[in-house]
């Protein structure tokens, strides 16, 4: 609909070079946040070597990486982490690209209460593609060191919106996640490569500005300033006040 227009974003595309395959056709439509409690589900398609096209594979495995193989690579110098600091000096360029739509990736099996934690040790997701209407969000990581990235099926991002005085506000929250918990898998992004994921076009009453944060913490949003391009979309009005 003309509501959900693709929206050419005014800032340069610095992943223009990067040509999108995907071969699906079932019919996505729009998705909306119902309150501001809710998680913002960001699976990643793809981490790895810059690259001039990638093929959309929503049933692929993930490329993940057991804790241990991070903590000599991310933690040894930045333990602070573990205690509920975000790692200084993380350097991520995160664009939304709204000039054109892919479907989400999203889980086809069903998890494991989240308190049974033996279930999730052994639980593996299986993955398709959904039918929810998205935007490609790619990650580039210039850190000389790899960077801690998600956890489970979804990167560390949150959806913010301008309220009518321009006061950034967030209008989702960040997946619960324990980080001394081996039984978990862990996405990481190492020196200059580039990670694929996407974000839901939402419905809603109230058309604004919108952009990604990045964040292990909701307290730490305003602190580290790590934020996405912006672009047009909507929103429900009592999200934002």
């Amino acid at each position: 609909s003309s509501e959900h227009a693709k929206d050419m974003d005014s800032n340069q595309n610095p992943f223009e070079h990067i040509t999108l395959i995907d071969t699906f056709t079932n019919k996505l439509s729009p998705s909306s946040l119902e309150t501001s409690y809710e998680t913002l589900i960001i699976p990643p398609f793809y981490i790895g070597e810059d690259t001039s096209e990638l093929f959309l594979a929503y049933n692929a495995p993930d490329e993940v990486n057991p804790f241990e193989m991070l903590m000599g690579d991310i933690f040894s110098s930045h333990p602070s982490i573990l205690t509920g600091n975000f790692i200084d000096n993380i350097n991520l360029t995160i664009y939304v690209d709204s000039s054109q739509y892919i479907g989400n990736r999203t889980i086809i099996n069903q998890s494991p209460p989240w308190e049974d934690r033996a279930a999730w040790r052994t639980w593996q997701p299986v993955y398709g593609r959904g039918n929810v209407l998205s935007y490609p969000v790619f990650i580039k990581n210039h850190r000389s060191q790899a960077v801690l990235l998600g956890i489970e099926n979804t990167f560390f991002l949150l959806l913010q919106a301008q309220d009518t005085k321009g006061e950034w506000r967030t209008v989702s929250r960040l997946a619960k996640y324990c980080m001394d918990d081996d039984g978990f898998n862990y996405f990481y992004l190492r020196s200059q490569q580039i990670a694929l994921a996407s974000c839901p076009v939402f419905t809603g009453n109230y058309k604004t500005k919108l952009r990604l944060a990045f964040a292990y913490h909701h307290s730490e949003i305003e602190k580290n300033r790590l934020y996405s391009n912006e672009f047009t979309g909507y929103v429900d009005y009592d999200l934002i006040h």
